[in-house]
Formats: C-alpha cells, structure tokens, sequence
C-alpha cells in the first residue's frame, strides 16, 4: 500500500468513527420513539428509560462534534448526517411526547366525571390541540436547515438550540409520567383500565410545576419554543475558547447553578435552567458588545 493511499485509508477511518456516533445520537432517538408509541397506556411503562435515551442522544452527539474536531475529521456528510440525526432526537422525540400529553389530557378531559382542565371547548379542540406537538419537528427541521448554511453561529447560537429545546419537554414529559405512574400514599391517584379509561378518584396535583403540562399552556409553550428555535436572539454556546473566568463567566456560573439545581430538583430543574440560560445568554451578548 502506497504512502498516499495509506493516507486516505486513514482518513476515511478518522471520518467513519464522529459518523458512527451520530449515528449512535439517531439510534437512541429511534429507539425512544419507538418505546413512547408502543408503549401500553393500560400498564406501568419505562418512561424514564425513554428520557434516558434522549440523553443518550445528547451524549452522542456532543461526542461526535468533540471527536471529529480532536481528529480533524469534519466533513459535509458528517454535517448533514448530524443535522438529521438531531431532527429525530431533537426534533420529532420530543413533539411526540408533547403530543402523547396532550393525546391523554384530552382523553382524561373527555370522561363524565373529569374535574380537569375546560370541559366546555372539549369539543371544538380535542381533535386539533395534540398535534400542537408536531410544531416541534417543523420548526426544528427549519432551524437545522438554517444552521447549516449559517456562518454567523461558529460560537455562539441565533435562536434556542434543539438539544435545550428537547431538554424542556423531555423535563415536562418526565414530570406528567411522575404524576401519573408513581403513586403518592397521601393523595388519591388516578388508575386506568382496558374497559372503560375511568378514574377510580379525584386527583389532588400539589406539584407546583404542574401547570407546565395544563393543556393549554403547554400548547401554548410548544408554539412559544418553536419560534425561539428560529428567531435570531443570540444566545450562549457553551464552547470556551480559553478556560480564563474573565468573558467565560457567564458560562462558569451557569454550570454552578445548573448542577445545584438538577442535584436539589433533578429533571424538575430543567425549565429553571433554560430560564438562566436565555438571562446568562443576555449578559453574555452586554458582555461582548462592551468588549
């Protein structure tokens, strides 16, 4: 083998493996989906382990990105590959969980004894209200499409980015599956049969992050978010050029808090942390107009 060929041999080596893990970020989010739409609503269901696959996805994907720029292997496959790896994890994962919220919302809603949200517009929105969670997909489709053919997000982000957009609603999701699945002794729950879909009592909800999965406010978070994800506000990206905590500090306490947060609240911590993150990624825009 000549020294040229060995070269590119090599190359192609050093192209495949970034590849291999995006394509590690695209089999967890199939997967995912797969468990959230076969998953049997009469019976307890691995929820947890469906956000932990979307985590999985995030996993890979930074690895993939820190991995090709350790080997020097970025290519415009690997680009688009990455770009629709993200659109299924990202993208389609995460409006389906907002869809299968409101999917049960609108079932529980519709039953003659629900005390839940407005059972009078019941009629008019429950064929229309939990496709509200397919915006997520659409708008993140376009959001990838645009980043890739954007040169001015090299550092940092225009608009929310759609692995801190799948975040938010998988922290959602995990949140109505608690409710839902994990009994409390003190407060009657709700219990599900294959005959009629019935509740066996009224739910007392003292979760006070609760009213992020009303119906209502969660449609109209998901419409909120997918225009954040195509808006041109600028925000933090969490790549240091240098590791100094002066114009990294933002990032720096970001992190602190985060991982003080997630420690006391774990996934209930999560739209705290999206919150921070859009005022750090203010004062770090102040930060850098002054600079």
């Amino acid at each position: 083998m000549t020294t040229s060929s060995n070269t590119a041999f090599m190359q192609r080596i050093r192209n495949t493996i970034p590849n291999l893990l995006t394509l590690g970020n695209l089999a967890c989010g199939l997967v995912a989906i797969v468990l959230l739409m076969d998953r049997d609503m009469f019976r307890e269901v691995p929820y947890v382990t469906i956000g932990l696959l979307m985590v999985g996805a995030m996993v890979f994907d930074f690895a993939d990105g820190f991995v090709a720029r350790a080997l020097k292997s970025t290519s415009a496959i690997g680009k688009e590959l990455d770009s629709l790896s993200d659109l299924v994890s990202f993208g389609v994962l995460p409006g389906l969980m907002v869809y299968t919220i409101l999917k049960v919302e609108v079932l529980e809603a519709s039953l003659p004894h629900a005390m839940g949200w407005n059972t009078l517009t019941l009629n008019a929105w429950a064929a229309i209200l939990p496709y509200c969670g397919l915006l997520i997909p659409l708008f993140s489709a376009y959001r990838l499409a645009k980043f890739n053919v954007d040169t001015r997000q090299s550092y940092g982000f225009l608009g929310l980015p759609t692995p801190a957009n799948a975040l938010f609603f998988l922290s959602i999701f995990l949140m109505f599956m608690d409710r839902i699945y994990t009994p409390q002794a003190t407060v009657p729950r709700r219990y599900y049969s294959h005959s009629d879909f019935h509740f066996t009592g009224f739910e007392v909800d003292m979760d006070p992050f609760s009213l992020l999965y009303n119906p209502w406010v969660l449609a109209a978070l998901t419409l909120i978010f997918s225009i954040l994800l195509v808006t041109e506000i600028p925000l933090l990206a969490m790549k240091f050029k240098d590791y100094t905590w002066k114009g990294n500090w933002p990032r720096y306490v970001l992190i602190l808090i985060s991982v003080t947060l997630l420690a006391i609240l774990w996934f209930r911590a999560i739209p705290l942390i999206i919150v921070l993150y859009f005022l750090f990624s203010f004062i770090d825009t102040r930060i850098h107009k002054k600079a």
